[in-house]
């Protein structure tokens, strides 16, 4: 992970309620300097000190290239539970995304913008598997995939431009726009992206449309005594 995209962690974690444009003001650049370095991943070199300590985190952890979180954030690992992907879980290995929030839609679509303000959310390391690059996170917003993905929850997605038949994919549409849908071809062999709710209609003219990645997870609300996270080791979630 590059330093610029490091800060944004080191923001989020180590200093919540410093904003780029608090850190703008105390670094003395324009806030607009803060988010390209967040976008971007470079920082110049010599803000790099000063940076690291308005944020509270090493200027080594800020350098080293590795995805993690600073290091008083460290998930504790507890060793007695067994290794594995459950046991990765259990102990608290967890892996960065870069998220998607969903905007709410008027007409109630499971609807997403990726910006270029990086924010990076938190899930379990094992659904990314070992590709955590190649993997987002998507927060729904709406009713269009219900019951399957409810308002509010996670979808971790892989991306992928050309997800299987009969999956649960993101689209984008071309102003920009995500929408989680069910890849499904029709009789005539044409695409189609369709919801799981029959109050919504499927969207059949996908021109300018561009498939993103599949789904591997779905993180669902929290219900005591029930299982929260919908995952097939790293296979597309299929939509029955």
């Amino acid at each position: 992970m590059k330093p610029g995209k490091k800060l944004a962690v080191a923001r989020k974690f180590a200093a919540p309620s410093l904003g780029q444009k608090e850190l703008a003001r105390v670094l003395g650049v324009d806030t607009s300097s803060v988010g390209r370095w967040e976008c971007t991943g470079h920082i110049p070199g010599s803000r790099i000190a000063a940076a690291s300590q308005a944020v509270g985190v090493p200027v080594d952890w800020l350098l080293d290239g590795i995805d993690s979180l600073p290091p008083k954030h460290q998930p504790n690992a507890r060793d007695a539970f067994p290794d594995g992907e459950a046991g990765s879980f259990i102990r608290g290995d967890e892996v960065l995304l870069p998220t998607w929030r969903g905007a709410i839609a008027g007409d109630g679509e499971c609807e997403f913008f990726d910006t270029e303000s990086p924010e990076l959310s938190s899930v379990p390391a094992f659904l990314a598997g070992n590709d955590p690059n190649n993997h987002i996170l998507c927060i729904a917003s709406g009713a269009s995939m219900f019951p399957r993905v409810q308002n509010g929850e996670k979808v971790v997605v892989r991306l992928d431009r050309n997800p299987p038949n009969n999956s649960i994919v993101i689209a984008r549409r071309p102003d920009g726009a995500n929408f989680v849908k069910v890849l499904r071809q029709n009789p005539r062999g044409v695409l189609e992206l369709h919801s799981l709710n029959p109050d919504f209609n499927p969207i059949t003219n996908l021109e300018g449309w561009e498939l993103r990645g599949y789904a591997v997870a779905v993180l669902h609300s929290y219900e005591p005594g029930q299982a929260n996270i919908e995952w097939d080791s790293g296979r597309p979630l299929k939509s029955t």
